[in-house]
């Protein structure tokens, strides 16, 4: 995989829009006698290099809206924004699906457990073209011990094989037919639901189709 570089333009050539030279008194801005330079001034060249070092400051003071956006905000900031939100990034994650994440985490934070949730996360991580979540949907109640018996209360009988799901993640026909696609979309979605599932639901299958 190569990586590309992108040339930042340096601080000095950014254009500082409140230059110094103009909040001082005019006698300190008119020109001084300089071989070749009959129109400078100390106090203008001097004031001039200040304001390549504070030129920065402004373009980000200016540009401050863009960084609190996190599909706009630079890559090396997304990781501040997601600790807003109580998310947690990885860097071998891609750009895009990390602006997402954060994007929409205090929505998820919500959903977190459900069937909806779970099925908006894998087909984030998964880039899917249809999530579809089918469950056991039951609910029961465990039997109840005596008081100080110290037994541990059992789930009856009739409660089957308990609270479990199967996804099926349709990846459209040209990513099921690439090599490994199938296993890799399979192993992926399993990291995603151990991670944000209830953990008294067990993932039965997992099924990728076309």
């Amino acid at each position: 995989m190569s990586t590309q570089l992108v040339e930042r333009p340096h601080p000095a050539e950014l254009a500082t829009p409140a230059p110094l030279a103009g909040g001082i008194p005019a006698i300190y801005r008119d020109p001084d006698p300089r071989p070749g330079d009959p129109d400078g001034s100390f106090v203008r060249r001097f004031t001039a290099a200040l304001d390549g070092v504070l030129a920065p400051v402004f373009c980000t003071l200016d540009s401050l809206p863009a960084y609190l956006d996190p599909m706009t905000a630079p890559e090396h900031f997304l990781d501040w924004l997601a600790s807003w939100v109580g998310l947690e990034l990885y860097d071998r994650w891609p750009v895009d699906l990390r602006r997402t994440l954060i994007a929409g985490a205090v929505h998820r934070h919500h959903e977190r457990g459900t069937s909806a949730g779970l099925n908006e996360i894998v087909a984030i991580f998964t880039d899917a073209e249809q999530v579809t979540i089918d469950e056991s949907g039951g609910v029961w109640e465990r039997s109840v011990p005596e008081l100080d018996d110290g037994g541990t209360p059992e789930f009856p009988d009739s409660a089957g094989g308990g609270c479990w799901m199967s996804i099926t993640v349709a990846v459209g026909k040209e990513r099921y037919a690439l090599a490994g696609e199938v296993d890799r979309v399979t192993q992926l979605v399993r990291r995603v639901a151990e991670r944000v599932s209830p953990a008294h639901v067990l993932l039965r299958e997992v099924v990728v189709t076309a």
